[in-house]
């Protein structure tokens, strides 16, 4: 699990505050961070968990939605990234079809699969990786018009 975490820091410091909050939503029904003093949060020992303001819950309760499913492992979470990852590459070959002809659509796909941020990002506990079907979502509609 060297591409999550790294002596048993987390890669990106966002993964962590993530993993948390969506065990806070299984376990107290609560949008809020377990920790006593988290960044830009006003807490004190009588309220441990304060309500996390500056990030929206759709991350954290896609984390909740597969936990509550009975998939605890982080790799749970990788699997399902990649699994709308390849659903926004092919829609995002779909848009390509609508534009071009199938041989310039399929080498888009082709470097869409290659690019850096697209073999990385699948496979790290960050919120990135559910805008990328929205952002083509809307390509493709946006054609359709």
């Amino acid at each position: 699990m060297a591409f999550i975490w790294v002596g048993g820091a987390y890669i990106h410091l966002d993964s962590g505050v993530y993993i948390d909050l969506a065990e806070n939503l299984l376990k107290h029904h609560s949008f809020a961070l377990s920790s006593l003093k988290p960044d830009f949060e006003v807490q004190s020992a009588d309220v441990p968990y304060g309500p996390q303001i500056f990030r929206t819950p759709g991350y954290p309760v896609f984390i909740a939605a597969i936990k509550f499913l009975g998939m605890k492992s982080p790799y749970w979470i990788i699997f399902w990234q990649e699994i709308i990852y390849l659903l926004a590459v092919y829609i995002f070959f779909k848009y390509g079809l609508m534009l071009f002809d199938n041989g310039t659509a399929r080498a888009g796909v082709i470097f869409l699969m290659l690019n850096p941020g697209g073999i990385a990002y699948p496979k790290l506990i960050l919120s990135e990786i559910l805008f990328l079907p929205f952002v083509f979502l809307g390509l493709f509609f946006s054609a359709c018009i």
